[in-house]
C-alpha cells in the first residue's frame, strides 16, 4: 500500500494566491507528481478559506469556489487523535529540527 499524503495549508495557499511565483511552481509539481496520493483534511480547509480571504488573497466566493473545487476533486479527511499524535511522530522523524523563533 502506498501511504497518503497531506499538505499543508501553507502549500495550499502558495497555490491558490501564486505568491511567491517560485513556491507556487514547486507546489503545482507536487500536486501534479502526487496527485492520487493527495488527501486534504477539515482542517487545512477551514484554514486556507480563512486566510485567502483575511490577507485579500481573494474575495469569498471565490474561496468559497476554491474549497468546493478542492472537495470535489480530493479525499477529505477528518482529523482525529490518533492521527494528530502519528503527525507528531512523523514531524519528529524528518523534520527533528523545529524553528528556533
Amino acid at each position: 500500500m502506498t501511504d497518503k499524503i497531506f499538505l499543508d495549508t501553507n502549500l495550499w495557499i502558495y497555490l491558490y494566491a501564486k505568491n511567491p511565483p517560485e513556491k507556487y511552481q514547486r507546489v503545482e509539481e507536487i500536486i501534479k507528481n502526487n496527485f492520487s496520493l493527495l488527501l486534504v483534511s477539515t482542517q487545512v480547509l477551514g484554514e486556507l478559506f480563512h486566510v485567502l480571504t483575511r490577507k485579500k488573497f481573494t474575495s469569498k466566493p471565490d474561496a468559497m469556489a476554491i474549497i468546493s473545487d478542492i472537495v470535489k476533486t480530493f479525499p477529505i479527511q477528518a482529523i482525529n487523535t490518533a492521527e494528530v499524535l502519528q503527525a507528531l511522530e512523523i514531524n519528529a522523524k524528518y523534520r527533528c529540527q523545529g524553528r528556533t523563533k
